[in-house]
C-alpha cells in the first residue's frame, strides 16, 4: 500500500531546499543590520547601494532555487508513481494477470511528466514574477506586502537611521519590523487577491498535490487493468471525526462515489491523509482487522484534558501541529537575532522555545503523541546558552 506518510516525506524533502535558502537570508540580512549598526560614521547612501546589491544577487538565488525544484519534480513524481504502481502487484497475481514494469504504461508515464510539468510552471511563474517579498503588518494591524528588495533595503535603512538618531540599542520598532521579516518567510504574494505563501510551503503543497494525483490516476488506471469492483481506504490513527467512520473498509466503486458526493471534504481532498486504492471485492482481504480500527477509532476519539481544556487525540494532533509552527517561527526570529548580534530578542525567543517545547513534550504525554522533533527543525539555529 502507497502510504501519505512516505508523500508527506517526499513533500517535506522537495521543500528544505527553499527553507535553508530563506534562513540563510536572514542570516545575511542579520549580518548587514549588525554591521550597519556598528559604524559610527558611514555614508548613508554607499551602505544603502551595498546593501541592495547584497538583497539583488540572494533574490536572484531565489529564482535559480525556484527553476530547480521545478526541475527535481520528474525525479520525485517518478519515483512515487513506481512505488504506487509496484504496491498493487498483489491484484494483478490474484487475477493471474502480469503487471508491466511501470515504463511501459506509457498513459501513466506520460500523466506523470504532465504533472510535472505543471508543477515546474507553477514554480517557474513564480520566479518569473516581481511578486517575492514579505508580509508585514503596519501600526494600525493592516497586512502590507513589501518586494524581496524593497523591504531588504528598508531594513537596513531603518538600522542606519537608528544609529543616525543615536540609538544606542535595538529599539522596539526595529524588533518588531526583525520579527515579522522571520514570522513571514520569503513568500509569493497575489497582489490582486492578497493571497500570499511562503515559498518553501507553496514547494511542499505543490508536491502533496501532485503526488496525490499520480496516486489516484495510477489506482484508477490499474484498477481497470485487473478488473477492481471496489476500493478500500487506507486507516491512520488520530483520524479526523468526518472520515473516521469510513476508514480501513472496502466499498463498491458505486458506494465509494455516493460517499465521495456526500462528504463535504472528499477524502484526497483538503489535507486529508488518506489513501484510496482499487481491490477486488471477496478477494482482497482488508488490510486492518475490525480489531485494529476499533482500536485507532477509540484513539482517535478518546477525550483528555490538557491545561484546562479538553480535546480528542485528533484535536491534540492538531494543537500539536500549532505548536511545532509556533517553535520554528521562534527559531527562525533567534537566526535572524543572532546575525544581528541582538542578544535581548534572541534570549527573549529561546525563553519562549523552551515554553513551548515544555507545552509539546506534555501534550504529547497526555495523549500518546509521537514526539515529532525533526518537524521543528530549522537550519542555522543554535540554543541561545
Amino acid at each position: 500500500m502507497f502510504s501519505l506518510a512516505r508523500v508527506e516525506d517526499l513533500a517535506d524533502a522537495a521543500a528544505q531546499g527553499l527553507a535553508k535558502l530563506n534562513t540563510r537570508v536572514l542570516k545575511t540580512l542579520g549580518m548587514r543590520i549588525a554591521w550597519a549598526r556598528k559604524q559610527s560614521s558611514f555614508d548613508r547612501y554607499v551602505v544603502l547601494n551595498e546593501a541592495d546589491r547584497e538583497a539583488e544577487k540572494l533574490y536572484n538565488e531565489i529564482l535559480k532555487a525556484l527553476h530547480n525544484a521545478g526541475g527535481d519534480a520528474e525525479e520525485i513524481y517518478t519515483k512515487a508513481a513506481q512505488s504506487a504502481y509496484k504496491s498493487l502487484n498483489k491484484y494483478y497475481v490474484a487475477k493471474g494477470l502480469e503487471q508491466l514494469p511501470f515504463e511501459y504504461q506509457v498513459a501513466l508515464v506520460n500523466f506523470v511528466r504532465g504533472m510535472a510539468a505543471v508543477t515546474q510552471g507553477n514554480l517557474v511563474n513564480i520566479s518569473g514574477t516581481t511578486a517575492l517579498g514579505y508580509r508585514v503588518l503596519d501600526l494600525d494591524g493592516n497586512v502590507r506586502y513589501r518586494g524581496f528588495k524593497e523591504h531588504y533595503h528598508e531594513l537596513v535603512d531603518q538600522a542606519i537611521t537608528e544609529v543616525a538618531t543615536g540609538q544606542a540599542d535595538y529599539s522596539s520598532a526595529i524588533r518588531r519590523a526583525m520579527r515579522q521579516t522571520a514570522d513571514s518567510g520569503i513568500r509569493f504574494v497575489d497582489y490582486a487577491s492578497g493571497y500570499s505563501r511562503r515559498l518553501d510551503s507553496a514547494m511542499r503543497q505543490n508536491v502533496l498535490d501532485g503526488v496525490k494525483a499520480i496516486a489516484y490516476e495510477i489506482s484508477e488506471q490499474t484498477g481497470k487493468e485487473f478488473g477492481a469492483d471496489g476500493v478500500e481506504i487506507d486507516a491512520h490513527n488520530y483520524c479526523a471525526p468526518d472520515h473516521l467512520p469510513y476508514q480501513g473498509k472496502q466499498f463498491s466503486n458505486e458506494e465509494f462515489d455516493k460517499i465521495q458526493q456526500r462528504l463535504k471534504r472528499p477524502f484526497g481532498a483538503w489535507n486529508c491523509r488518506h489513501t484510496v486504492y482499487p481491490v477486488l471485492l471477496g478477494i482482497s482481504p482488508p488490510a486492518y482487522s475490525e480489531a485494529e480500527l476499533s482500536k485507532m477509532a477509540e484513539q482517535s476519539t478518546a477525550q483528555r484534558e490538557f491545561e484546562g481544556n479538553v480535546y480528542t487525540a485528533y484535536e491534540a494532533t492538531q494543537v500539536q501541529r500549532r505548536i511545532e509552527a509556533e517553535i520554528r517561527k521562534s527559531k527562525e526570529r533567534a537566526v535572524l537575532a543572532q546575525a544581528a548580534e541582538d542578544d535581548l530578542l534572541r534570549k527573549v525567543e529561546q525563553q519562549r522555545i523552551n515554553q513551548l517545547r515544555d507545552k509539546y513534550t506534555d501534550l504529547c504525554k497526555v495523549f500518546g503523541l509521537l514526539n515529532a522533533s525533526d518537524r521543528m527543525r530549522v537550519s542555522g539555529f543554535i540554543p541561545f546558552r
